[in-house]
């Protein structure tokens, strides 16, 4: 690999590689109108809080409405403004029988960092599936997510060119690859309140496993 590609791809794949999931919910509690604020905090490739809103939009049946959300995640260990996670994204209850449901979400992922070598931003797409039990008051299930990275825009500062890459060029570079994750969640309900618990690791498209691939999260929600 040209020494160039290496220099470009290293900061496009950090941003490839910073995972971001859709909150967990008991799809049996969710009606109609219903809005929901959550946040969650948690490992995936460093310490994250989230932040985001819910909610269900009727569509077809009242018992089975769309769920949208919006989310916005940034470090704790260290907090700036400048390194964060965005998405939207929409969840449906493809098939039910009884409490066993699988639901299919697909989103619009947005990162973004800046840092003395360099800032970047980068847009992907997410889909996911979810199959579970979704009892009153508590769930249980696994979920799997491909998330991959469509393009990045990068810009190299002045400093990194003078001691490291003087022909550096900033500039939107294609898709990097993307990575699956893999799953299990579960959580329960108090009145209005829900906690979540989500576990699991990663692998790139190709099935390898990254440097930093397990993750868990810790959820809250509550309904408004």
């Amino acid at each position: 690999m040209h020494i160039y590609r290496l220099f470009i791809l290293v900061p496009a794949l950090i941003l490839a590689f910073s995972e971001l999931f859709a909150q967990p919910i008991n799809i049996s509690s969710v009606t109609a109108h219903e809005q929901r604020i959550y946040a969650q905090f948690g490992l995936d490739d460093a310490f994250t809080a989230t932040l985001g809103y819910l909610y269900a939009l009727p569509i077809g049946s009242q018992e089975q409405p769309l769920i949208l959300s919006t989310e916005l995640a940034l470090p704790v260990a260290e907090f700036d403004l400048r390194d964060y996670r965005t998405a939207i994204s929409a969840r449906y209850t493809a098939l039910r029988h009884d409490n066993i449901a699988a639901t299919a979400g697909v989103g619009i992922v947005a990162r973004g960092t800046d840092n003395d070598i360099f800032s970047a931003f980068n847009i992907g797409a997410r889909a996911e599936m979810e199959l579970g039990y979704y009892a009153d008051g508590w769930f249980a299930g696994t979920s799997v997510q491909y998330d991959k990275t469509l393009a990045s825009h990068i810009t190299n500062s002045d400093w990194y060119r003078t001691y490291f890459f003087q022909e550096a060029k900033d500039g939107w570079y294609g898709s990097t690859g993307g990575n699956f994750t893999y799953s299990l969640l579960g959580g329960f309900a108090v009145d209005r309140s829900e906690l979540t618990l989500q576990a699991g690791f990663s692998t790139t498209e190709h099935f390898h496993l990254p440097l930093l691939s397990w993750h868990g999260t810790l959820g809250y929600s509550y309904r408004i």
